[in-house]
């Protein structure tokens, strides 16, 4: 954060309830803890690999993505409580920070896709016209006995500039069925019950309303990287599976991860996944905005599911933007809460530094010597 430079992966602590990562520096740069040594808060900035054609990116990170197609695997998702949601919204990477694992979302295939915009209401990636990007289909959990959590996460390289990215969910309570394309899914989702809830909580450190992934900034460039001066940008978008997409796995057949990836992978060129909708404003009819077929073979990959990052974007940012939506909205039942504004709660360049202890310490140098 102050120019610094790590002597260790990054990592988060009790002391700032797991909220922001911080490394120790080099070169006694940054704070001084008396018997631990020199430390920063860790940044992951805009990089110079960045400012390459939209295509060239695309085809370097396809080739990484299916250079070895066998899968990971989901860590105990408790250790989502130990790690920084913050991240997740303010890596400006392609890629996760070194050690940092996936806790949610861990196994998927991925898809270089078409997005097919027919409409011409929008800006940016959502303009009228084609966008090729990649896609990463798989469940938030572990699929097993009691079905599964389909999710996908959207990537859109842009020439000389961050890629855009959302994500989309059918619920994050899941559902009792093994076929991935059974719902729709949706970048707002309703409010999380039970022990869902508990870890949603976690995402409150980022963002007042969890629930949502923003789209704003999806809109700001198009593929070529052209800057819109006004970005417009849906509200909401829809993803509705093709009759085609929906028979592609049976509902009530139990599966395991390996068996949700088997099916994925028969997705082939062409392939028509989703016609997908959208809303303009809260209060707005879903209109119908495109299409998405794939552009190649779905993949599971070992680099997507170890280190390829889909960031997501604070519903506050399109907040800021669109003031008037917040009161449009029934903050309770979208958000989950009435305390939403167009402000999220404290970034962590914006925070101070706190103490560490020598063992929350200790565990960040030991960190620095398994990676």
């Amino acid at each position: 954060m102050g120019g610094c430079e790590c002597d260790s992966v990054c990592g988060a602590t009790a002391t700032d309830a797991f909220n922001c990562d911080w490394c120790y520096t080099k070169n006694n740069c940054g704070s001084y803890t008396f018997g631990l040594g020199y430390w920063d808060w860790c940044l992951y900035p805009r990089n110079s690999s960045e400012n390459a054609d939209w295509n060239e990116k695309s085809i370097n990170t396809w080739a990484k993505i299916t250079a070895d197609t066998s899968s990971g695997y989901y860590p105990n998702i408790l250790g989502l409580l130990q790690v920084s949601v913050q991240t997740s919204f303010d890596d400006n990477w392609e890629v996760m920070p070194s050690g940092r694992k996936k806790y949610i979302h861990s196994v998927g295939a991925h898809c270089l896709v078409n997005f097919e915009v027919s409409t011409g209401s929008y800006t940016g990636i959502f303009k009228q016209g084609n966008a090729l990007g990649i896609i990463r289909m798989g469940s938030a959990g572990e699929v097993g006995g009691g079905g599964m959590a389909p999710g996908i996460g959207f990537k859109f390289m842009r020439t000389n500039q961050l890629s855009a990215n959302w994500v989309s969910l059918f619920d994050l309570d899941g559902q009792k069925t093994w076929n991935f394309f059974k719902h729709n899914q949706t970048n707002h989702i309703r409010p999380p019950t039970g022990a869902t809830a508990i870890l949603a909580q976690k995402f409150k450190q980022s963002s007042d309303c969890v629930v949502m992934v923003g789209l704003s900034d999806a809109a700001r460039y198009d593929q070529d990287g052209n800057e819109v001066a006004n970005p417009v940008f849906p509200y909401m978008l829809n993803f509705v599976p093709t009759y085609d997409a929906k028979n592609l796995m049976p509902d009530d057949v139990e599966q395991e991860n390996p068996d949700l990836i088997n099916h994925l992978e028969k997705i082939s060129y062409g392939f028509h996944l989703f016609d997908v909708y959208a809303k303009s404003s809260p209060t707005a009819d879903e209109e119908y905005l495109g299409k998405m077929k794939t552009s190649t073979q779905c993949y599971g990959s070992k680099y997507g599911d170890e280190h390829l990052y889909f960031r997501h974007q604070r519903m506050e940012e399109d907040f800021a933007v669109k003031p008037q939506w917040l009161t449009e909205m029934d903050l309770k039942s979208e958000c989950g809460t009435t305390d939403v504004g167009p402000v999220p709660p404290t970034r962590c360049i914006d925070k101070t530094p706190p103490s560490l202890s020598v063992a929350e310490a200790r565990l960040i140098r030991k960190k620095k010597y398994q990676n």
